[in-house]
Order: C-alpha cells, then sequence, then structure tokens
C-alpha cells in the first residue's frame, strides 16, 4: 500500500451506551465513491449482525433545526 494508507483498510468500533449498542466504521481505499460504498455497506452490516445476536442498539437520533 502507498504511503499514508493504512495496511488494513477497515476499523470498526462499538461502544456500549445507556441507550445501546453505538458504533463508527472506517473504510480507507483509494477512491471517495468506493470509500462510501464500503463505509454504509459495513455501517449496515454491523447494525445488522448486532440485532441478529441480541444485542441493544441505541435509537439514531436525527439532528433537530433551529429556527
Amino acid at each position: 500500500m502507498s504511503e499514508g494508507t493504512p495496511e488494513l483498510p477497515y476499523s470498526v468500533k462499538i461502544e456500549r451506551t445507556a441507550k445501546g449498542a453505538r458504533w463508527t466504521v472506517h473504510c480507507h481505499v483509494a477512491d471517495l465513491e468506493s470509500a462510501m460504498n464500503e463505509s454504509v455497506k459495513a455501517y449496515d452490516e454491523v447494525g445488522k449482525r448486532l440485532e441478529e445476536r441480541g444485542l441493544a442498539v441505541a435509537p439514531v437520533e436525527k439532528g433537530v433545526k433551529s429556527e
């Protein structure tokens, strides 16, 4: 891999909170389109696997627009 590119292309961090699991996904790939596609796919898969195992998943909080 080139300099500055991590040797491992994926990173997943799962944290337990009072509301359930929260996770972040990092994908390091050559181009932006691939990075976005891989990140969304990995993020979705983590959530599905947590739920399949019966683990609580924190609800997604939507931002509130102030007027």
